[in-house]
């Protein structure tokens, strides 16, 4: 068989598993798994290329020091403590399964259809995957803002919705531009009005704190970016989402009993119960507030046995064990709730700067992308909101 009939072949199988991942990534992971599988083996058939791109600096030092380290810290970890060597191992997995991004970005190509085909299957993916696991009560304690949890945690829920939101809202200039005059064009806008106000519903309906501030922070500072990049311009597209999400936002706060800043609420009130006491913890009512103190100077007592290196990628979830009896009600956690934490614990100073280390070229290569003309300006402001909101959401779990 010809160079260029495998050529054609490893493509057809590496963007069927591509799309096959992101329409199935919330819809059914079996079937993402196996196109994960299929981007695989279509990229090994394609080696000469893909091993090229692999030792692309800084791909194989940035690898290497996160592979590296982590393995270190699994190996002491598991030595030190053999009863939760399986523990560690399962993390160090986790660890090396962070590098399968490498077969959808291979795939992609920076190729701005197959992007936007892997976004718009994700939504769809996403939408179509919380019909299915949501049941009536669900609907129900969402519609009266009480926080079900239905194969996702809720914070995710907000976190996935919240994703939605700004990809909706980031590419609805190209979609207004192609839909212009088309015919069809008028339902795929009120799809996008739809799309963007159930994804914002989601985000609220959650009552996450933490997705709130998120999309606040990452909303403030896409704002001045859009504006510099288009050159000082009007970017009118801005104008019209920010009506349409101060309406909603309107009508969520108005409300019976006003759920939102009820929520809000219970962040300021215990901080006020703290300072009036003097920095009592037993003064405070809230006893989510109290508990996620209590991990937090758990988690930087257990840190600073082991500041450089960490305990081990199984650290978190032992430690809490181990101190579940504090709890109220003997709760059970298995992380802090706090990622850089919970990274600190695992891998130490080092391994963390590390992954940071990941974050920051992935923002990067991005803005080379946009500069060199690779990537449209709409797709850079997607990806760099995308993945900065992403993290955000978890640096608390509220």
């Amino acid at each position: 068989m010809g160079d260029d009939r495998i050529y054609g072949y490893s493509n057809r199988i590496g963007l069927l598993g591509l799309y096959l991942c992101a329409l199935f990534a919330y819809l059914g992971v079996a079937i993402a798994h196996i196109g994960l599988f299929l981007m695989l083996v279509a990229a090994l058939m394609q080696w000469r290329a893909f091993g090229s791109a692999l030792r692309s600096p800084p791909l194989p030092q940035l690898a290497l020091s996160v592979l590296g380290l982590a393995l270190i810290s699994t190996l002491l970890a598991a030595n030190a403590h053999p009863e939760y060597a399986t523990s560690h191992w399962a993390g160090f997995g986790d660890v090396l399964q962070l590098w399968l991004f490498l077969l959808p970005a291979w795939w992609m190509g920076g190729r701005t259809s197959r992007i936007l085909a892997v976004l718009t299957l994700t939504l769809i993916g996403f939408v179509l995957g919380t019909i299915k696991v949501m049941e009536w009560e669900d609907l129900q304690r969402l519609l009266v803002f009480n926080r079900p949890h239905f194969r996702w945690s809720i914070n995710a829920f907000g976190q996935y919705a919240g994703s939605g939101l700004l990809g909706i809202v980031l590419l609805s200039p190209r979609l207004w531009k192609w839909s212009a005059g088309r015919r069809g064009g008028m339902v795929a806008r009120v799809t996008a009005l739809v799309l963007a106000g159930l994804m914002l519903s989601g985000v609220i309906f959650s009552l996450s704190r933490g997705v709130w501030l998120s999309l606040l922070l990452v909303a403030l500072g896409l704002v001045p970016l859009a504006w510099r990049l288009r050159g000082g311009g009007r970017p009118n597209h801005l104008r019209r989402w920010a009506v349409f999400g101060v309406t909603l936002l309107a009508i969520g706060l108005l409300l019976p009993g006003n759920p939102a800043a009820v929520r809000l609420n219970e962040i300021v009130q215990p901080f006020a119960q703290l300072l009036a006491a003097d920095g009592d913890l037993a003064a405070v009512d809230d006893i989510s507030f109290r508990e996620r103190l209590g991990m937090l100077s758990l988690g930087v007592d257990s840190w600073l046995q082991a500041p450089w290196i960490g305990l081990g990628p199984g650290a978190p979830e032992f430690i809490l064990r181990a101190n579940q009896a504090n709890f109220v009600g003997g709760s059970t956690y298995t992380d802090f709730h706090a990622l850089p934490l919970d990274l600190m614990v695992a891998f130490g100073v080092l391994g963390t700067v590390a992954l940071g280390a990941l974050l920051v070229a992935v923002l990067v290569w991005a803005r080379r992308g946009y500069a060199s003309g690779c990537l449209p300006r709409d797709l850079y402001l997607t990806v760099a909101g995308l993945t900065v909101f992403n993290v955000l959401c978890q640096m608390t779990d509220t």
